[in-house]
């Protein structure tokens, strides 16, 4: 199972790497283990918990993964809504990432991770750069971080979005979330359970929601409008400007889309600072958001059905429908889809999840 999840990580992960690079042999990476290590031992002691190991943990403080933005935040506070006492996990801690879980009022535990410099030294001398797939790196981070302090078990908040990919290329799916969607969580779980004895170390709560419905329990919450950052591109402009989102990259279009679905323009324009649908130079990537050109940005945004769905109700509301963005792109759906799925269908579905039903349950804080 180790393996599986380490031919994943590789031929998965690295998919966009190799698209981006133009290295098709990487999809197809052969990866064997010419001598299996003997864990008999590690399995005869593993148990249904992790007590059996010398491992004694306490279920009502799970580690709950925090990059700062309003899935991990929907993720905190259904937890602690619903009694538990989740504790904040963050790699590389910064000030928008510990803004946010001081607001929480949860304690954090924050670990260093640095690339090695030869890293460096090679790209400065032409070797390739680019995505790889952070999540399983930092999972396998979290799930050490929640063992050695006898937590709970690892909740992230990656959604059913993360599981579509990309694009196909030579045959093969390219996903940019590929480390957040269901197949790595499954593969990683299956891994860790060969190991430990254990199935619900790491998991999803999130899983099996869209992003569209993430942001719907995420307008319920009060009190992060102005911590919140799902801006990638933030955590090195913060230093320099002060500002927590570009508003100028497919994240910030996708998020400010929606906001705007669920929340009154004025609270939409105070949480990112600015009205990014009266901006017609924003129209190129909407379209690309729509999938009206290319296909979806590699970036971590919802379905082209959500942003499609998303722009047509949009389109139907008083407050929205004369800017700038919602008017060309509605023009631009009606010409080039037969059918549009509408705000309930898309919020109507539900994916698969590997999430414990008891803290799946913790959501319903929210209704």
């Amino acid at each position: 199972a180790e393996f599986e999840f380490l031919r994943g990580v590789y031929q998965d992960g690295m998919a966009e790497f190799a698209y981006t690079h133009d290295l098709p042999a990487v999809l197809d990476t052969e990866i064997v283990a010419t001598v299996v290590p003997d864990f008999s031992r590690t399995a005869g002691m593993a148990g249904s918990d992790l007590s059996s190991l010398g491992f004694p943990t306490d279920q009502s403080r799970p580690l709950v993964a925090c990059g700062g933005g309003k899935d991990s935040i929907v993720t905190l506070e259904a937890l602690r809504r619903a009694g538990m006492s989740p504790v904040s996990f963050v790699v590389n801690p910064n000030e928008i990432t510990t803004s946010v879980v001081e607001r929480s009022g949860t304690e954090l535990l924050a670990v260093r991770r640095s690339l090695d410099p030869l890293l460096f030294a090679l790209n400065e001398h032409g070797a390739f750069n680019g995505h790889v797939p952070v999540t399983a790196l930092n999972s396998l981070i979290g799930v050490a971080v929640a063992i050695l302090h006898r937590l709970g078990p690892l909740v992230m908040s990656n959604e059913s979005s993360a599981s579509a990919p990309n694009l196909v290329w030579h045959g093969r799916p390219v996903n940019h979330q590929w480390s957040k969607g269901i197949d790595a969580e499954r593969l990683l779980r299956d891994a860790l359970a060969s190991r430990l004895g254990n199935t619900t170390l790491y998991f999803s709560l999130l899983r099996h929601l869209n992003e569209l419905s993430i942001t719907e329990l995420f307008s319920r919450v009060s009190g992060y409008d102005d911590v919140v950052t799902s801006c990638n591109r933030a955590f090195t402009i913060t230093k320099r400007t002060g500002k927590r989102w570009c508003r100028d990259c497919p994240k910030c279009r996708f998020v400010f889309l929606a906001l705007a679905t669920f929340l009154p323009a004025e609270r939409v324009i105070g949480i990112l600072g600015g009205d990014m649908l009266r901006d017609e130079t924003q129209l190129p990537g909407y379209r690309e958001l729509l999938g009206l050109i290319a296909f979806k940005p590699f970036e971590c945004v919802g379905e082209l059905d959500e942003s499609v769905a998303a722009a047509a109700h949009l389109a139907q509301q008083p407050e929205w429908k004369d800017a700038a963005v919602v008017a060309a792109l509605a023009d631009e759906i009606a010409a080039g889809r037969r059918t549009v799925p509408t705000l309930d269908f898309v919020l109507a579905e539900r994916g698969p999840t590997l999430a414990p039903a008891e803290y799946v349950s913790a959501l319903d804080v929210f209704s």
